[in-house]
């Protein structure tokens, strides 16, 4: 592998650093060059795709949590089933409403956006765009949904079923149709095939995002701890605090990539508020992913874990430390980045070695669980006694 660095040069990662061969250099070149060097140990390593931004047409505006998903290429990797199983029940749950919302199987769609929405009462609105493998139409919609109907918006066809609309738009591709909440389908006609408005530091944060990866998650840190806390329930209610100890209050959109090649491949993109300076912003996470190993390990032998998953869990610290080891953190274009070249087998490992931890029994909470923000005030009284930080660059 090889790897960008600010001044215009880039490292490459010894073949027998990791223990799969490294990919193969590409003839194509990223913007802006980079002249590439030998691994030094710290230099930031390139990305192993140079695909186009992510495209967000004919999601909702607002969107406040995007997910990106190439679910026939992650399908065609040999780790493809293993990532998916070591989801748990997670990753069946996903699956099958996946099927239910789009009428396709996952292996059967190049692309699906996930664009998702909190609502004032709790609920979340959820609006998917499926970019199809082979061509399809509105009549293909309507016999995958046959309790529907067709309704006239704004000249488009439209069909109806349930509180779901579908949508083929016209100016597409023949390969692209919207599944979206029945109240939100005329807001998306609008845009045509424009993207629609998000936050600022998403939208700049998104010019960096690169669409031959097989996942991206897009989010707002502000966003995700404030209207969208409802996120954190069940299972996920135990991401919260060390979430919020990981990003702190000092980054305005942060997104995570994975991809699958010879090696896994994952980055980190975070956009830093005015008053922090990207490289500062760096070298803060590179310290925090650094402690990850032991707040880990600590999390995990407090733990109840049932014999199934013990063996696991126990291992998961040690994952942890590998993904540490061959981290590299940097600032590029305002923007901090941390990337990680790791065997292709560590994805579904550490994604496994997450889902199996979150799902035992909690023992002890350790001291990172004491990093979770205050709850959202539920009155006005409790509102207005709550203190604000106004921040003002010069």
């Amino acid at each position: 592998a090889q790897s960008p660095v600010t001044d215009g040069s880039s490292a490459s990662l010894p073949a027998d650093s990791i223990d799969t061969p490294a990919p193969e250099a590409t003839t194509e070149v990223p913007t802006p060059e980079a002249t590439l060097i030998d691994d030094d140990g710290q230099t930031l390593w390139t990305s192993p795709t140079h695909g186009k931004r992510l495209n967000l047409a004919y999601l909702p505006p607002g969107s406040q949590i995007i997910f990106a998903l190439r679910p026939a290429a992650l399908a065609a990797h040999p780790e493809g089933v293993k990532v998916v199983t070591a989801l748990g029940p997670l990753g069946k749950r996903g699956v099958e409403w996946s099927k239910q919302m789009t009428g396709m199987a996952l292996r059967d769609i190049d692309q699906l956006l996930v664009g998702s929405q909190a609502a004032s009462d709790g609920t979340w609105n959820v609006s998917l765009v499926v970019r199809t493998k082979a061509a399809i139409d509105a009549a293909q919609i309507a016999s995958k949904f046959p309790e529907g109907e067709k309704r006239d918006q704004s000249g488009q066809e439209v069909w109806v079923s349930g509180d779901r609309a579908y949508y083929v738009p016209s100016d597409g591709d023949g390969h692209t149709f919207v599944a979206a909440p029945a109240a939100a389908i005329g807001e998306i006609i609008d845009l045509g095939n424009n993207p629609p408005p998000l936050r600022r530091d998403v939208e700049r944060l998104l010019a960096h995002t690169d669409a031959d990866r097989q996942a991206t998650l897009i989010v707002a840190p502000g966003f995700l701890f404030g209207d969208g806390n409802t996120i954190f329930s069940g299972e996920m209610a135990r991401l919260r605090g060390p979430l919020f100890w990981f990003l702190g209050d000092g980054l305005s959109a942060v997104s995570l990539s994975m991809n699958w090649d010879d090696n896994f491949f994952l980055e980190l993109l975070a956009m830093p508020t005015l008053d922090t300076p990207p490289d500062r912003a760096a070298k803060q996470l590179a310290e925090r992913v650094a402690q990850l190993p032991e707040l880990v390990e600590d999390y995990a032998v407090r733990l109840n874990a049932d014999p199934y998953s013990r063996r696991v869990v126990a291992r998961l610290p040690e994952m942890v430390r590998k993904l540490v080891t061959y981290t590299r953190s940097g600032a590029e274009d305002d923007q901090a980045v941390l990337r990680c070249y790791l065997p292709a087998v560590a994805g579904h490992n550490l994604l496994m070695g997450t889902e199996l931890t979150l799902a035992q029994p909690a023992g002890d909470q350790p001291a990172i669980a004491e990093a979770t923000p205050p709850s959202k005030p539920q009155t006005i009284d409790e509102l207005l006694k709550r203190p604000t930080t106004l921040r003002f660059t010069k």
